[in-house]
């Protein structure tokens, strides 16, 4: 594991990476919950973080490269708002998934889980 700005900037940005041969999958901390990876891991994930995720992938969007992205636009009624903006610049699906007995510090069932993703099947 690294932190992907390391990944980022220090091997693909160095390399010059043909972006679009490359697909990134990612799957960062969700600023709005209190998992447990976050409080195991002493992860510090900030609003300044999420914007950096953020930014990076419109990047890699601009050179062609594909792109996932999974996260939490609402975790038991708190919503990611960035997360929200974001997303509508490219396609979204919500995974209409309940998460009733799948976590303990779930709540509630307020939580709203997508994949922004910028590329389209047929």
């Amino acid at each position: 594991n690294m932190d992907f700005r390391e990944f980022y900037f220090k091997l693909c940005k160095k390399y010059d990476f043909n972006f679009t041969n490359v697909f990134f999958f990612v799957d960062p901390v969700y600023i709005n919950s209190d998992d447990t990876y976050r409080r195991n891991s002493n992860i510090s994930w900030t609003v300044k973080d999420e914007e950096e995720v953020y930014n990076m992938l419109d990047e890699i969007n601009k050179l062609g490269g594909k792109f996932m992205l999974t996260n939490t636009i609402e975790c038991n009624g708190v919503k990611n708002e960035q997360l929200e903006m974001f997303s509508q610049k490219y396609k979204t699906i919500s995974t209409d998934c309940d998460f009733y007995g799948c976590s303990y510090q779930r709540k509630n069932n307020k939580t709203r889980e997508v994949i922004v993703k910028n590329y389209w099947h047929k």
